[in-house]
């Protein structure tokens, strides 16, 4: 996370991970920062907000893993966005696949979360994870 600030910066105002897991050894994960969030439709409609929020490289990402439709946001309302967009930046993604500990990372021009991700370029970067 704190490499897709470094080379896309802090100019969004959205920045979210959306975590998949396909099996137990592997992930679908999508990075994604944008003037509104990926799902942002999906959230008004269902009132779906981020439960978990954590912060890189100074900047707070909203992390979803599908749980967030169990769980009803307390402040329900508050955080409710418009659904218009500056489109100030345009809106970058990473698809990244976790298959037991390597990581596989693709920029991508499109996606949503919880489905299959798109066809991925074959120079695709792998970095396995820390021991």
């Amino acid at each position: 996370m704190d490499s897709f600030v470094v080379i896309n910066g802090a100019q969004h105002a959205v920045y979210e991970l959306y975590i998949d897991k396909t099996s137990p050894d592997s992930y679908n994960l999508i990075l994604h920062a944008g003037d509104r969030s990926l799902s942002q439709n999906e959230k008004n409609l269902l009132d779906d907000y981020p439960i978990i929020k954590t912060s890189v490289s100074n900047i707070e990402f909203n992390v979803y893993s599908g749980i967030e439709h169990y769980f009803k946001n307390a402040a329900k309302g508050l955080n409710k966005a418009q659904n218009t967009s500056v489109n100030k930046y345009e809106d970058v993604m990473w698809a990244i696949r976790d298959s037991t500990g390597i990581l596989t990372i693709h920029e991508i021009y499109g996606g949503y979360p919880f489905m299959p991700l798109p066809n991925l370029m074959s120079d695709s970067l792998k970095l396995s994870l820390p021991k």
